[in-house]
């Protein structure tokens, strides 16, 4: 059985532009840019989502292309060269059309005013003149080992390729999804187990019994069907939680008498018997107590004894049809005994 650690924990750097007006220059295929800063990504982090969304109001969008610049100079293009699908290339504007690295819709065909989610078109030799594409995934604009790339300088860079339709960008964002490990910088947790009878920490569940240490992973192996228990503790803290399994048991196979018998047809039919037992132990522990013995008579022989301790641990859990094949009792008693006949 595991506890697993906690779960990875997510984090987001967004930067938006809020209203803008940046024309874009109409037939020259020269850069209209716009930047944004991005900040705080750890070095831990694992990048789940960028996403680019925009607002460009423009009378024929088939002429734009629009790309994406990375603070590492990387360049994706987002979108280039429409088709003449549904919707045509020659409609109006593109409205909180964004751009995501997990995916999503093709933009060519999509029908006027192009909101929603899509994938980046990523065509190569696509872009605004400074700005061609160089790389064709969103992982070359922040490799997965280096997520500390995303952090810095965005640059949206926008191209109007034909004559007479003219635009311009009025808003964009860019929003980084990212999570960090669980336990990095958070609680430490430990992790105990109970009851302790049927588990082990090594995986054959045979040589290595559990014995209450802090550890995520046991095996358990009990002879009986047993609701284990882990309690998770923040050390920093003492706050704690806890979590239960149900383990069952597959039972000893059962002893036949006679084992073996030798009969022929016709013979009076023999009674088979089957039986199953179930070897188990039980341990009752005090924990440190701390029991006086009242002190004795100054001589002997003695016929009486007074103040007699008799400190009691009471006993559970043997099954009415068990037979019990054996008992112990230990004790510690830090002092000296004499005996004195």
């Amino acid at each position: 059985m595991q506890a697993t650690a906690a779960p990875p924990v997510p984090g987001q750097a967004s930067a938006n532009s809020g209203t803008i007006n940046v024309p874009i220059p109409d037939g020259t295929g020269v850069a209209a840019t716009s930047n944004l800063t991005i900040a705080g990504i750890p070095a831990n982090a694992t990048i789940t989502e960028i996403k680019v969304n925009m607002n460009i109001n423009h009378t024929w969008v088939g002429d734009v292309d629009v790309n994406l610049r990375a603070p590492n100079n990387a360049i994706l293009n987002l979108v280039g060269g429409l088709d003449n699908g549904a919707g045509g290339n020659s409609s109006d504007n593109f409205t909180n059309t964004a751009f995501s690295s997990i995916g999503g819709a093709t933009i060519s065909g999509a029908p006027a005013p192009r909101t929603g989610t899509f994938a980046a078109e990523a065509r190569a030799g696509f872009g605004p003149i400074g700005y061609i594409q160089t790389v064709a995934t969103w992982a070359g604009l922040v490799p997965p080992a280096t997520p500390t790339a995303a952090n810095g300088q965005w640059t949206l860079a926008m191209g109007d390729f034909v004559g007479t339709d003219i635009g311009a960008l009025t808003n964009w964002s860019i929003t980084i999804d990212y999570t960090t490990p669980g336990g990095g910088g958070g609680p430490t947790l430990t992790y105990v187990w109970s009851p302790l009878a049927g588990l082990y920490t090594n995986a054959t569940a045979t040589t290595l019994p559990y014995t209450g240490g802090n550890t995520p992973n046991v095996y358990a192996a009990p002879t009986a069907q047993t609701l284990y228990t882990v309690r998770a503790t923040d050390v920093a803290t003492g706050c704690f939680t806890d979590a239960t399994a149900i383990v069952n048991y597959t039972p000893p196979a059962p002893t036949v008498v006679p084992s073996s018998v030798t009969m022929c047809l016709g013979d009076p039919a023999v009674k088979l018997k089957s039986s199953s037992s179930q070897a188990f132990s039980s341990t009752f522990n005090s924990g440190t107590l701390a029991v006086a013995i009242p002190d004795g008579p100054t001589s002997w022989p003695q016929t009486v004894f007074p103040g007699v301790v008799t400190p009691n641990l009471p006993v559970s859990g043997i099954p009415a049809n068990a037979t019990i094949t054996g008992m112990s009792v230990k004790l510690n008693l830090p002092i000296p005994i004499s005996l004195i006949w």
